[in-house]
């Protein structure tokens, strides 16, 4: 057999190779038939036409990749040989479409009191496929609580409603990218608002205090070196208040051991201002 090995995908009817027999009568002409014997499990997936061993499917790589065929050459005369092969499939690279893997946001803070419509940020896809186009929406899932102050314009993402920092200043959202081949990929987000009056984000140091350590297991320690007291509060991500605690001392110490592992904001109020905020990780 000329060739024992054919690519995967090809039509029914594909030539896989040519048989030719070795014979001491050099003048025999031979024929060639698929037999019963050792090796035939897939004869029925081919045929033979002349000295041609042709295809009777399409092979599929992933599903199987090689056949057991048993082959009998007749020079005529009442002489018969037969032999088993076995036909390869060859694994074609398929153009098949790639699920993106990762969005990610150019800008994840905005000012508070600024109109709705305003742009947060760009939104961009990680995709294998260089060349396809993506889709932005909001959508249900972990952490989607804040959809609704949102809105997204082709790769903008962009406000939907007025924010005040004293009133909330995290926002948790859930964005999918669907590219133009249907697959799609989901990821949360966490916006947050800038106190325009004080100037501090939402990872903004104030040389003030010394919030440690960071992660932070049971015990949390604020050292400060201002006079008054300050406020402690601790929010989580959608922008609950799970701890509040008045600060009286240069040195003072969180409980924490009862707070589930997680990501949490920390903001410290003096006089109603905001004068420090922070995240913390809790394991």
């Amino acid at each position: 057999l000329s060739k024992s090995t054919i690519d995967e995908n090809l039509p029914t009817g594909t030539q896989v190779g040519i048989i030719t027999s070795t014979d001491e009568d050099s003048g025999d002409t031979f024929t060639y038939s698929l037999v019963s014997g050792t090796g035939d499990t897939n004869n029925g997936s081919f045929s033979i036409s002349g000295d041609k061993l042709l295809t009777n499917e399409v092979f599929d790589f992933e599903t199987k990749d090689s056949y057991s065929i048993r082959i009998q050459t007749n020079d005529e005369n009442g002489g018969t040989l037969s032999k088993s092969f076995t036909i390869s499939i060859n694994d074609i690279s398929e153009n098949t479409n790639s699920t993106p893997t990762n969005i990610t946001l150019s800008k994840s803070t905005i000012d508070e009191n600024l109109p709705t419509g305003t742009q947060v940020g760009i939104l961009s896809t990680e995709d294998e496929d260089t060349n396809d186009t993506h889709t932005y929406s909001l959508i249900i899932g972990d952490l989607d609580t804040d959809n609704s102050s949102f809105s997204i314009s082709g790769d903008s993402l962009l406000t939907n409603s007025i924010f005040d920092f004293e009133t909330k200043f995290i926002y948790s959202i859930r964005i999918q990218t669907e590219d133009n081949g249907g697959e799609v990929f989901s990821k949360s987000f966490l916006v947050s608002i800038r106190d325009v009056s004080t100037g501090f984000t939402e990872l903004s140091i104030n040389d003030k205090f010394n919030i440690y350590p960071n992660p932070v297991d049971d015990k949390l320690i604020i050292e400060t070196t201002l006079t008054h007291s300050v406020e402690f509060v601790l929010y989580d991500v959608i922008g609950s208040q799970i701890i509040t605690q008045r600060i009286v001392d240069s040195k003072s110490e969180i409980n924490l051991k009862n707070v589930v592992s997680g990501v949490y904001f920390v903001k410290l109020m003096g006089n109603n201002v905001v004068v420090h905020q922070q995240k913390i990780v809790k394991y």
